[in-house]
């Protein structure tokens, strides 16, 4: 992808190894380490909110935010007909957000998770030895009772009372033994263990089925700049019958996120109501702010490039959206390096100036009148000059040559 990029930029006047901006070291540009950017697949979204799609803007909680007619309006993603449309589009950003530890994967709900069958034999044992603590107590409640009664019938054997308690004493001894040989029959390890291997068996079988009916995810983000309002979409296809490829299906699923910033932020979400037995095909996770898509490293084809290569991107898609247009050349807004700005004076600063500006936004002469007559001689003038980018101007929507008034 990179080598095609880079192809694609000889109609504008950019060639592979492009000069770097003023004041950068070539080497340095081009090596790995030089590369703050991110070349990657992004997505732009649309809602079809009031009989028109409009763009995404931003995310409240779980729902959509759109602009209409200069106002802001929430967009519940629960609506059953929304429409959404997702573009992909090749796209620059500022690299430096690290994804971690993404962990995208099917799930079950406690109803229907194949491990329920350990937790009611675990609960039907809980209850046995509940009955055979409860019989032990009786039996030892009797032998104590019953082992007075019959010791006073023994020492006066005359008394007809305590005979005929020592019998009765001596029944309830018979039925407390009776009792708990009865809870150690029903509930005793040889029973508690037929009940976690007739468990492990139907967990087995259930879990062969693969009815998962949930979806489960887990990552943590970080990023060098705090991220103020960050968002998080998900686009998730899905084969809802894992044995017909004609059952796919695609979720979309929006959540307004915390403060991202140098630490690691963990972030978790589990969500129900999926068709038992789905498979899961493929999770993208597209991290936004005000509606602008963050590079992350794991976005889709991400290539680190060069700051010039970001800025010759960026000249590709102004042509792109300005098809047919005639339009002059523009101040892409790029910041002087602060290096350069700082080494002039009030008086440096405020004039007018103008650059030559080639077709690929680049400028390649800076000078003191509109005509390009006199050369600009004060070098850092010149350098900080030199060090602006521009949208080219167009003419039929094609670059050409021209020239830019610029103040510093």
């Amino acid at each position: 992808m990179r080598v095609a990029f880079l192809a694609g930029l000889s109609s504008f006047g950019f060639g592979a190894h492009a000069a770097p901006p003023a004041g950068t070291n070539s080497s340095a540009a081009t090596s790995s380490a030089a590369k703050p950017y991110t070349l990657y697949l992004g997505t732009d979204i649309s809602v079809e909110w009031k009989g028109k799609l409009r763009p995404v803007k931003s995310v409240d909680g779980g729902s959509f935010v759109v602009e209409v007619d200069g106002h802001r309006e929430t967009v519940p993603t629960q609506f059953v007909d929304l429409k959404i449309k997702l573009d992909d589009a090749l796209k620059v950003a500022p690299s430096g957000i690290t994804v971690s530890d993404f962990k995208p994967e099917q799930a079950y709900t406690q109803d229907q998770d194949p491990n329920r069958f350990y937790d009611e034999a675990a609960s039907a044992g809980g209850a046995g030895i509940d009955a055979i603590d409860a019989a032990a107590a009786a039996q030892r409640s009797a032998q104590m009772q019953g082992g007075n009664t019959m010791a006073a019938a023994r020492a006066t054997p005359q008394d007809a009372s305590l005979a005929a308690a020592a019998v009765q004493s001596s029944q309830a001894m018979s039925a407390a033994n009776q009792s708990l040989n009865n809870a150690l029959n029903s509930y005793g390890a040889g029973s508690s263990f037929d009940t976690m291997a007739d468990a492990a068996s139907r967990a087995a079988a259930e879990a062969d089925r693969k009815l998962f009916n949930a979806f489960r995810l887990s990552f943590e983000v970080s990023s060098p700049k705090p991220i103020a309002k960050p968002y998080m979409v998900l686009v998730i296809r899905r084969l809802d019958d894992r044995n017909d490829p004609k059952s796919m299906r695609q979720w979309v699923y929006a959540q307004e996120l915390k403060p991202i910033g140098p630490g690691r932020h963990t972030v978790r979400l589990f969500r129900a109501g999926f068709p038992p037995g789905y498979k899961l095909v493929d999770v993208q996770l597209h991290l936004y702010e005000g509606g602008t898509e963050l590079a992350t490293n794991i976005a889709r084809r991400n290539i680190g490039i060069t700051a010039d290569e970001a800025f010759q991107f960026s000249v590709v898609n102004y042509v792109e959206r300005h098809k047919g247009a005639t339009t002059d050349a523009v101040n892409s807004k790029l910041p002087i390096p602060a290096h350069l700005r700082s080494q002039l004076s009030a008086d440096e600063l405020s004039p007018t100036y103008y650059v030559k500006v080639a077709k690929s936004g680049l400028p390649v002469g800076a000078y003191l009148d509109e005509s390009c007559t006199k050369p600009i001689s004060a070098p850092g003038v010149s350098a900080a000059l030199m060090a602006v980018r521009f949208y080219p101007a167009l003419k039929d929507g094609k670059p050409q040559e021209a020239v830019a008034p610029v103040r510093l």
